[in-house]
């Protein structure tokens, strides 16, 4: 129950409870302070009762006596003085039967008002006794007045009498109230000390509480916080209830359960990663292979490709010398048969060597577009590639600081990726126009080979037709040479493609030298990845 009481819960009862007990104290402490205002106020009351008392006897006394004072001084013949005296006794008089009433209306407990009601009818007996003694003075009666003065002093006695029972009962009632006043100050000690200890006792309570539900699982949540941050996720987070820290505790445990499953994802990536460096490293040495085997065959060409020329320049020697000898066929008819039939020699071999040529053409038109394969899985590897390292980026962007130098390899890897592409791409632009080229030159040589044959059909003819040999010198002198311009046409196309197949080899050894650029590129990504497998494996999870 304990473990699912959430903080501010238990904070709320705390200070609820000291609330309570201040307020109890308060008003212990009101209670009290009411109670001791009663009996200082009793306490006054009884000391002005006494007051009252004691001023009403003196006062009466102080009448009688000024009454007495009044006679002799009128039995002197001091009339004035006598009456002055009359006249304060009656005012004193007054004042005593004031205070007397004061006394009877402030007697509330009972046997203090059957003695404070005694008191005021003896006190009025008195005060008829001097008013006997004031008339008896007038009269100047001395008889009377001793006669009334022996009433008042009977009335003086009872009333004295009356006094010391009346002091005697407000002093009882005064240590009445100052015993009452102990035992409430008793009571609000022991209270004191009793809150007191309530005080104390929740001031433990409330550390104790604050103490095993705040501080220590505070203090359990730094430990794995400081696990964490060393790379220890070994340490399994438990919950800790419901309330505040038990959120904590929960959060916590979220956050540790993510980084194990992104350490799992990264350690995924870099398998993955890993395999595709191989293949991508294994597809390079491929590229690379085939590049070497087709710079081989483009030398090869080359080769043959100027072989092809020196032969198509000695059909262009050849045709010049043959006009040269018709020109002379007129002094040497003669040998007519003879040249006629060198000449159909030299022409089925020149027809074989261009059919040759062709083939070879058509070879290398072959190998240009198996170039333009090639070309196009090394365009396809390098977007791969390229796509490859922008995932990598984007994992190692996740990553965080931990990616930093991932990101800065696979950035470099892209951009290399991309700059084989475009590479890539000129190439097979250059092999497109090579290619048009080729095709070209194949056209060329199968119309080379077609005047070929026509001109071995007519030097054939011209051996079977010897007798219009003469007549024809002419024609086969202009034959011969638009076949030396021919030749020399395919002579200057065959230059070219020898040209056009050395750029090519030059484009090859370039396209060799990215594939090894991009050979080294995928063994430092393996490299890389191995750096990353060793850093997520620092962490114990």
């Amino acid at each position: 129950m304990l473990a699912n009481l959430k903080i501010r819960t238990g904070m709320f009862w705390v200070l609820s409870l000291f609330s309570l007990t201040l307020l109890f104290s308060t008003a212990s402490a009101w209670w009290a302070a009411v109670g001791s205002d009663q009996q200082i106020t009793e306490l006054d009351q009884t000391a002005h009762q006494s007051d009252r008392l004691n001023n009403a006897l003196l006062m009466a006394i102080r009448s009688s006596a000024n009454v007495s004072s009044g006679f002799i001084e009128q039995l002197g013949g001091h009339d004035e003085s006598a009456g002055k005296r009359m006249a304060l006794s009656v005012e004193l008089n007054n004042k005593s039967q004031a205070l007397v009433d004061e006394f009877v209306e402030n007697a509330r407990e009972p046997a203090l008002r059957v003695l404070a009601t005694e008191l005021q009818a003896t006190f009025a007996e008195y005060a008829k006794a001097v008013a006997g003694q004031r008339e008896a003075t007038r009269q100047r009666s001395l008889e009377q007045y001793f006669k009334v003065n022996s009433d008042a002093g009977n009335a003086m006695g009872r009333l004295q009498t009356l006094r010391q029972q009346l002091v005697t009962t407000l002093s009882e009632r005064g240590q009445q109230i100052m015993l009452e006043s102990d035992r409430r100050l008793a009571r609000a000690q022991l209270l004191s000390l009793c809150l007191l200890g309530m005080t104390v006792v929740l001031a433990v309570l409330c550390w104790a509480f604050i103490a095993q539900r705040v501080l220590h699982p505070l203090r359990e949540a730094g430990g794995h916080f400081q696990r964490i941050a060393s790379g220890d996720l070994s340490v399994p987070v438990q919950g800790q209830g419901n309330n505040e820290i038990g959120q904590l505790f929960h959060e916590l445990q979220r956050m540790q359960q993510s980084q194990r499953d992104t350490l799992g994802q990264i350690n995924n990536c870099a398998r993955q990663l890993d395999a595709a460096a191989s293949a991508l490293n294994a597809v390079t040495e491929e590229s690379a292979n085939n590049l070497r085997q087709q710079g081989q065959e483009l030398e090869q060409a080359a080769t043959a490709v100027t072989e092809m020329t020196t032969a198509v320049e000695e059909v262009a020697r050849n045709a010049i010398t043959t006009s040269q000898t018709t020109s002379e066929s007129n002094q040497l008819a003669a040998q007519s048969r003879r040249q006629v039939s060198e000449n159909i020699d030299g022409t089925e071999a020149m027809t074989r060597e261009i059919q040759t040529s062709s083939a070879h053409l058509q070879q290398l038109v072959g190998q240009v577009r198996d170039i333009g394969k090639v070309l196009e899985v090394i365009r396809s590897v390098s977007e791969q590639t390229n796509l490859l390292a922008l995932n990598a980026a984007i994992e190692a962007a996740r990553a965080g600081e931990a990616g930093r130098g991932f990101a800065v390899v696979a950035d470099e890897v892209r951009t290399l990726a991309y700059r084989t592409q475009q590479s890539t791409q000129e190439i097979e632009q250059m092999i497109g126009s090579v290619q048009a080229g080729t095709e070209a030159a194949v056209a060329s040589m199968q119309a080379s080979t077609n005047r070929a044959q026509s001109t071995l059909d007519v030097t054939l003819a011209s051996g079977q037709v010897l007798e219009g040999i003469y007549s024809a010198i002419g024609e086969i002198n202009e034959r011969n040479l638009v076949i030396a311009s021919a030749a020399e046409e395919q002579a200057q196309v065959a230059r070219e493609v020898d040209r056009n197949l050395l750029n090519i080899r030059e484009l090859s050894n370039h396209s060799a030298a990215g594939a090894q650029q991009t050979s080294e590129a995928s063994k430092a990504l393996s490299g890389l990845v191995g750096e990353m497998t060793a850093l997520v494996g620092r962490f114990k999870v």
